[in-house]
């Protein structure tokens, strides 16, 4: 549908228009202190992110993440800069990338070069600067991954952005715990493993692996991840 379409080319642009500013600023990634943030961080991952903070469980339920686009993409479309501005959620996340408070007050004081306004509510009503704020923080979240999979980061990007949506979502710690708890299967369930050591009374092992796996509501929001991020993955997207 043509409406469709136009929600995809306000994306694109509101995108394009961020990563075009990041460029003419040379904003360096905090990652990596030689590249620029442009270099390291996907639009595929931040236009996931954006779809995924507005996704239901429902769309899990059902798979049908197609349905659930059409609908996004729809509300891009008509409402357009105004498009999600004033979302909030129950833990007082705002706006089109779903900041809380703290978390853009944070970015902010660690990227003034990104230029964001002091005023959370105006920014977070603002997708512009919004989606800077969002680029900064998932770099600062690329910097706190252990360096093996820092380093791996050109080479996957949809497994970088899987750590990266992992942090947005469940915060830096938990997912470093994970990564240094279960390896490989970080991001698995883990609940056979965890009843097991319960069965047999191992309660120190028990202890460290349910501090170390990851919050349902991470594990959750990987799965709409995996639903989205193919889609974003082409042309402009992938970067």
């Amino acid at each position: 549908p043509e409406i469709v379409q136009a929600g995809k080319k306000y994306l694109d642009a509101a995108l394009e228009a961020v990563y075009a500013e990041l460029r003419s600023l040379k904003a360096p990634s905090h990652a990596f202190r030689d590249r620029l943030l442009t270099d390291l961080i996907p639009p595929s991952v931040v236009k996931s992110i954006i779809a995924i903070e507005h996704m239901s469980g429902s769309t899990l339920i059902t798979g049908d993440e197609e349905k659930f686009l059409n609908m996004f993409y729809t509300i891009l479309a008509t409402n357009k800069h105004e498009a999600y501005a004033y979302a909030k959620s129950s833990q007082s996340a705002f706006g089109l990338v779903q900041f809380i408070p703290r978390t853009y007050k944070n970015i902010a004081a660690l990227r003034p070069d990104l230029l964001l306004p002091k005023d959370f509510e105006k920014a977070m009503a603002d997708p512009f600067m919004a989606i800077k704020a969002e680029i900064g923080f998932l770099d600062n979240n690329l910097m706190l991954l252990p360096k093996e999979i820092r380093d791996n980061n050109g080479h996957d990007p949809k497994m970088t952005g899987k750590y990266l949506a992992a942090m947005y979502n469940g915060g830096p710690t938990r997912v470093r715990k994970a990564i240094k708890f279960w390896g490989a299967d970080w991001d698995k369930n883990h609940a056979a493993e965890l009843n097991q050591w319960q069965k047999e009374g191992n309660k120190a092992k028990y202890a460290a692996g349910s501090a170390a796996k990851l919050k349902r509501e991470t594990y959750f929001y990987l799965l709409k991840y995996e639903l989205v991020y193919n889609h974003f993955a082409g042309g402009m997207n992938s970067h």
